[in-house]
């Protein structure tokens, strides 16, 4: 079994993955099955790749063009987007995104019900764009694909986490997306977030047809400051965690967890020659499983 993931406007470049056999992947798959009813979010979801400087203006332009309809509708966000947003600023778009969204298995805001589609979809594509302006650090490029209106009611059984989990990416991979609204715990230590606050710490549970594709490799350095961080957060706010059930920064729940459900099928061997090729077809054209 494939995942086919065609690019550009003209399906000029194909990415075939082989589906692992993992119960998670077979999991996934089943919701892959069932995507069809929903549009897919965004079909320029393309993290890292291109020039610094327009990366930099796509993300600028989309933050900006997300609030202009959200505070022409109502006006709920009352800080300036600048040219150069600092973490502080994205934590707070973040922060609106998540109050105002609801979450996953309680979306019945006032604001989110009343709201039309079209500032709905601002809201959600406010929070793409502030991942987006977040990935303008790091040299990590990855496409990311989800479904505009699939419900993310199905969770993952702890012990599949516990067993099937790991910490890292690698290149070609394919992985479930985290879809939670709220942040993992090495998140909120790298964001320094006064704005999402223990209260919104949220490990992977539930999944969807959403995936992710990893189109570089977590060094070992990476790594190690990651588990540097996890670890000083963690014994900052030991009594919450502890409180709810991670009682140590080793646990399963307090690390960056991923679960591979697809690899690459490899056509050469010069991996900068694949990321050029993505980068100049950066468009979602059609995606099915074979």
């Amino acid at each position: 079994m494939h995942l086919v993931v065609e690019l550009g406007k003209n399906r000029d470049l194909e990415l075939r993955f082989r589906v692992l056999s993992n119960p998670i992947a077979q999991l996934w798959v089943e919701r892959m099955n069932l995507r069809h009813a929903w549009p897919l979010d965004d079909p320029q979801r393309f993290y890292g790749f291109g020039s610094r400087e327009s990366q930099h203006q796509q993300a600028l332009d989309q933050l900006t063009q997300c609030v202009d309809i959200i505070n022409a509708y109502q006006p709920i966000i009352r800080r300036t987007i600048t040219d150069h947003c600092d973490q502080d600023l994205l934590n707070y778009l973040h922060w609106i995104f998540e109050t105002y969204h609801g979450q996953l298995d309680c979306q019945n805001t006032q604001w989110w019900n009343q709201a039309p589609v079209e500032v709905q979809q601002a809201l959600a594509r406010l929070n793409i764009s502030v991942h987006r302006y977040e990935s303008l650090t790091l040299a990590r490029p990855r496409l990311v694909c989800t479904w505009w209106g699939m419900p993310k009611t199905h969770t993952l059984d702890p012990e599949l986490c516990q067993r099937w989990g790991q910490v890292g990416r690698q290149f070609g991979t394919v992985y479930l997306n985290y879809c939670e609204i709220g942040k993992t715990l090495w998140e909120l230590a790298r964001d320094h977030d006064d704005y999402v606050g223990q209260n919104m710490f949220l490990p992977f549970s539930h999944y969807s047809a959403d995936f992710m594709v990893s189109f570089y490799d977590d060094t070992p350095q990476y790594l190690q400051e990651q588990q540097e961080l996890i670890y000083q957060y963690w014994h900052q706010h030991r009594d919450f965690f502890q409180l709810h059930g991670v009682d140590s920064p080793q646990h399963w729940k307090a690390q960056q967890m991923q679960y591979k459900v697809a690899e690459l099928v490899l056509d050469r061997t010069d991996v900068s020659s694949i990321i050029q090729d993505v980068s100049n077809h950066q468009w979602v054209e059609n995606i099915y499983i074979q």
